[in-house]
Order: C-alpha cells, then sequence, then structure tokens
C-alpha cells in the first residue's frame, strides 16, 4: 500500500513536472517567435528606408539635371539644383510683370523643366520671389506696400506663365512665395540690385514615391 501511494504521487509529481516543462517550453518559443518576427520586421522596415532614401535620393539627381540642363550663363546654378533668375531675365527694372523675353523664357524653356520634374509627383518646385532692401519708390508702390508684395507678385506672375505654358503640371506640385530682402545673396550688400531675383527651388516633398 505504502509503496503504491508512494509510486502515485511520484507519477502525479512526474506529470505535473512535464506540464510545466512543455508550458515553459511552449512560452519560451512563443517568445523567440515573437522575438525573430519583431526582428524580421524590423529588418524590413529598415531596408525599405534605406530603398525609399535612395529613391529619393536618385530621384533628386534626376530632377536637378532636367531641371539645370542647358542654362545658360545669365542663370545661377547652386549645388542642390536650385535655379537663380535674375530680374533682367525677367523684368524691366521697376515693373511687376514679364518682359516679352521674359515671358518666352519662361514659355519655352522653365514651364518645360519644370512639367517634367513634376510629372511623376515625386518632387515639388518653389518659385520664390526675391528683392533688395531698398524702399519701394514711384509706379510700383502705389500698386505693392512693401517689398513682400512686390516678390510674391513677381513669383506668382512666374508661376502663373509656368501653368499656362504647361496646363497638364499635377495640381500643387508648383507654388510660390515673396521672401521681399530676408534672403540676400551671400556677401552681396542687401541694398544691391543683383538681390532682385526669382529663384526656382526643388523641394522634394511630392507622394509620388510613397505610393510606389
Amino acid at each position: 500500500m505504502l509503496w503504491g501511494a508512494v509510486a502515485d504521487t511520484m507519477t502525479l509529481v512526474s506529470a505535473v513536472f512535464l506540464i510545466v516543462f512543455l508550458a515553459a517550453l511552449l512560452s519560451y518559443r512563443t517568445e523567440e517567435a515573437a522575438r525573430t518576427a519583431a526582428e524580421a520586421d524590423r529588418a524590413s522596415t529598415e531596408r525599405k528606408y534605406t530603398e525609399l532614401v535612395d529613391r529619393v535620393r536618385s530621384r533628386r539627381e534626376t530632377a536637378k539635371a532636367v531641371l539645370t540642363d542647358s542654362a545658360g550663363a545669365e542663370l545661377g546654378v547652386l549645388p542642390d539644383g536650385t535655379l537663380q533668375l535674375p530680374e533682367s531675365l525677367l523684368f524691366a527694372t521697376g515693373s511687376a510683370e514679364l518682359t516679352g523675353s521674359g515671358a518666352a523664357f519662361v514659355r519655352t524653356w522653365l514651364a518645360v523643366r519644370i512639367a517634367k520634374v513634376v510629372e511623376d509627383r515625386t518632387q515639388r518646385v518653389l518659385i520664390a520671389g526675391h528683392t533688395d532692401a531698398r524702399v519701394i519708390l514711384g509706379d510700383l508702390l502705389r500698386k505693392f506696400a512693401s517689398n513682400w508684395e512686390l516678390s510674391a507678385h513677381r513669383a506668382t506672375i512666374v508661376l502663373r506663365a509656368v501653368l499656362d505654358a504647361e496646363p497638364g503640371i499635377p495640381p500643387g506640385s508648383v507654388y510660390a512665395a515673396g521672401f521681399a530682402d530676408t534672403l540676400p545673396l551671400p556677401g552681396i550688400d542687401p541694398n544691391d540690385g543683383q538681390n532682385r531675383r526669382v529663384e526656382i527651388h526643388l523641394t522634394a516633398e511630392g507622394t509620388g514615391l510613397l505610393e510606389e
């Protein structure tokens, strides 16, 4: 009887131990599987991020090449692909409307390149107006309260000319802003007329890459 009871007890203890062991093993394997899955997800996310960064960099380099292709000596081209268009290329001094040659330049050269850059919606383009620091005088003063309004108007005039020339440009992919005299050219006196310019910036804010 005693040995039988002991045997039954040992069997029960063994069964309990086996159950506990199997439960622990199952828990370990579950945690290990979860950890492996998490590591795989993290690796996948990092890979996708790296691929996205590479695509952004590649598309930006392509956009820079398209935007600055055959840029004449009168245009400034910055390392980031920004185009600097001097006032004399687009406007007469003291005017906020495009000259005939300025309108032709926008229609036949600038608009074509901007349309090409934004066609896949991976890039956006900012048309930025800039002035010198001198106070507005003469006829311009009757139209614009300050250099802020003048710079914004000039940028908008260029934007309208671009959209008129290339009506297929995706909505919202090109926009305009005026910066008055707040961003003079490096090393140039803020009052110098060289600061009167329009700049074309790649902003890389498009949605196309995220949809690929």
